[in-house]
C-alpha cells in the first residue's frame, strides 16, 4: 500500500532499484515480462546467445495494436473515471511505449544482454479521440553497445494490422519471433519452433483490438508462474528487478527522445530524476 501511486518515471524506478537491492537474494521479486519464460522466445534466445546468428548487426522490434476500449462509466465524476481509464493516461499508463511496448523492448535487451546508451525519436497522437493524453504512435531509433541499431515502431488506434515482432539480423542469419505465428532462424543454423509456427497467423478482429497475440506464449504465463513457486520452494531465490528496471529505463529513454524530438542519452536519464505526479490521492478511498 502506498499514499501516493509511483507515476512511470526515473524517479519510480530508482524506488524499484531500492527494493530490489533490499531483497537482494533472501526474497523472489517476479516483473511482469513472462515473455522471458515463454518455451519458444527461451529456445530463440538461448541459441542466439550460444552463436547462431552470429554478430548481431541490427535488429527491429514492434508492436502494433488497436485501440483499447473501456467501458463508459456513466455516473462517474471526472476523477473516477480518470482512474477507471488509466490507460488513456501518460501520468498513470507512462504511455503505450511502457504500459504495451515495453514487451519487446525488453525481449530486446534480453537478446542484447544490455540496455542502449542512447535513442532518438518520434511519434504523434494522431489517430485518437480519446481524453487522455497518451500517444498513438512511436517510431525509434535506439542504439545499443557496440554500435548495434535496433529501429522500433509502435501503434495502437485502428490500423489495418496487428503484429507484434522481433527480428535481429546477424553474421550468420536472422531470427525472427511473432506473438502469433512464427519463430524461428534463418541462415547457417536454421531453426523453428514446432512444424507450422513459421507462417504468421491471422489474428481475429477482437483479438487484434484486445492485443491478444499469444499464440507462441500460450505457456509462458504458467512457466513464470511454476518458476516464482519453485523458486521459493527451493530457497534460490529469484530477483528480476533489475533486469525490470532497465527495460522500464529503456522504454523511458525512448519515450523522452520522442517527446523532446532530439537524442537523448542512457546517463541523461538515468541522472534526470525525472518525476511525473499522477495526481492521485488514495487517502481520499480510505
Amino acid at each position: 500500500y502506498c499514499e501516493k501511486p509511483v507515476a512511470i518515471d526515473v524517479h519510480g524506478c530508482n524506488k524499484i532499484k531500492l527494493i530490489g537491492k533490499r531483497a537482494g537474494n533472501s526474497l523472489s521479486i517476479a516483473v511482469g515480462f513472462q515473455i522471458r519464460h515463454a518455451t519458444p522466445f527461451v529456445e530463440m534466445v538461448n541459441r542466439i546467445h550460444s552463436g547462431a546468428i552470429g554478430d548481431i548487426v541490427m535488429g527491429e522490434i514492434c508492436y502494433y495494436a488497436g485501440f483499447i476500449n473501456r467501458a463508459p462509466f456513466p455516473g462517474a465524476s471526472p476523477e473516477e473515471l480518470r482512474l477507471r481509464h488509466w490507460i488513456y493516461y501518460r501520468e498513470l499508463s507512462g504511455d503505450i511505449i511502457i504500459e504495451q511496448n515495453i514487451h519487446v523492448i525488453d525481449i530486446a535487451n534480453w537478446v542484447l544482454q544490455a540496455h542502449p546508451v542512447k535513442a532518438v525519436g518520434r511519434g504523434s497522437r494522431a489517430g485518437r479521440n480519446d481524453l487522455g493524453n497518451c500517444w498513438s504512435n512511436y517510431e525509434i531509433i535506439f542504439t545499443y553497445p557496440d554500435n548495434i541499431n535496433v529501429s522500433f515502431q509502435s501503434a495502437q488506434f485502428n490500423p489495418p494490422l496487428g503484429d507484434v515482432y522481433e527480428r535481429f539480423f546477424g553474421t550468420k542469419g536472422i531470427s525472427e519471433s511473432h506473438y502469433s505465428g512464427g519463430v524461428f532462424i534463418k541462415g547457417e543454423n536454421e531453426w523453428k519452433f514446432g512444424d507450422d509456427r513459421e507462417k504468421k497467423k491471422e489474428i481475429s478482429e477482437k483479438d487484434w483490438a484486445a492485443g491478444a497475440f499469444d499464440d507462441a506464449l500460450k505457456d509462458a504465463d504458467p512457466n513464470k508462474q511454476k518458476a516464482f513457486i519453485e523458486s521459493i520452494k527451493s530457497g534460490s531465490y529469484i530477483n528480476e528487478t533489475e533486469a525490470g528496471m532497465e527495460s522500464a529505463l529503456t522504454g523511458i529513454l525512448g519515450r523522452t527522445a520522442a517527446y523532446k524530438g532530439e537524442e537523448v542519452t542512457w546517463d541523461e536519464i538515468v541522472s534526470s530524476g525525472d518525476k511525473w505526479d499522477p495526481m492521485v490521492d488514495l487517502l481520499r478511498y480510505e
